[in-house]
């Protein structure tokens, strides 16, 4: 598939989740409108992590990119009150829009419309940039250059949650289309790779799982 049908192809399907499931594009048919439990455990993971984190006087603004509906931007923000800015991106117009209308009481919460192959800001714009449960959708041809966008945003730590190809699962069932797009699962060693030549090392990797090689799921914290 061509990297402009895929991309095509994925806005349209998360148009359709956001007008027909609030944005819950995880969520089962005709099912509660609610993210999978593997979300739910990335995010407890995420969480646990940024608790370690939060304290370094460095981070003060913060961005989710591939932020969706903005309910975990919004979450993260309530929770780290010492964060001067918290920012969410996301290129699907529709999903951003609800994002922005829950965040609309917020004073230091921000939603931009931004494609993650040019991100719309300065360079080291953000102390810590998370990007959670989007990778995958990046064409396998852009993840390199996805991966050097966000170390060009990126002062100090990036968080980063992968489909992990490594793991079999994941290479051989989930990396077939999902619901009518394509996924790209990949690898620790081709992220650290990339990120390396920026400037960032992997200092922490958390699984769903006990066993990382175990998990389909990873995720990974780097940091300049």
């Amino acid at each position: 598939m061509k990297n402009s049908d895929h991309y095509d192809k994925t806005v349209k399907f998360f148009r359709a989740s956001a007008i027909e499931r609030q944005g819950y594009y995880d969520a089962k048919p005709q099912g509660a409108l609610e993210h999978n439990i593997w979300q739910m455990r990335i995010r407890k993971i995420v969480l646990e992590l940024l608790d370690e984190l939060s304290p370094d006087p460095d981070i003060s603004k913060v961005i989710d990119v591939g932020c969706g509906r903005g309910d975990f931007t919004i979450e993260i923000a309530k929770r780290y009150r010492r964060f001067s800015e918290v920012w969410g991106s996301d290129f699907s117009k529709e999903t951003l829009e609800i994002a922005q209308r829950n965040g609309a009481a917020l004073e230091k919460v921000f939603f931009r419309e931004a494609n993650l192959l040019n991100m719309p800001f300065k360079e080291k714009s953000f102390g810590l940039c998370l990007c959670i449960n989007t990778m995958h959708h990046i064409h396998k041809n852009d993840i390199s250059k996805s991966l050097s966008e966000l170390a060009r945003i990126t002062d100090k730590y990036i968080v980063l949650e992968v489909k992990n190809n490594d793991n079999l699962y994941m290479r051989y069932v989930r990396s077939k289309a999902l619901g009518g797009i394509n996924v790209y699962p990949t690898s620790v060693k081709e992220v650290s790779g990339v990120l390396k030549k920026y400037g960032f090392r992997l200092v922490r990797q958390k699984g769903i799982f006990l066993f990382n090689w175990l998990s389909p799921l990873l995720v990974l914290v780097y940091k300049a």
